[in-house]
């Protein structure tokens, strides 16, 4: 139960910087497309 335990805690966190980089991806996607439009 502790490995499992400790298991979902990493999943989470990993799940967490993986949502960070992928908003942060976006985000650069759409200045990039908005400045390729100006």
């Amino acid at each position: 139960m502790n490995i499992y335990g400790r298991f979902l805690y990493g999943y989470r966190r990993l799940r967490k910087i993986g949502l960070r980089a992928g908003i942060v991806g976006f985000l650069r996607k759409c200045t990039i497309l908005t400045f390729e439009k100006i």
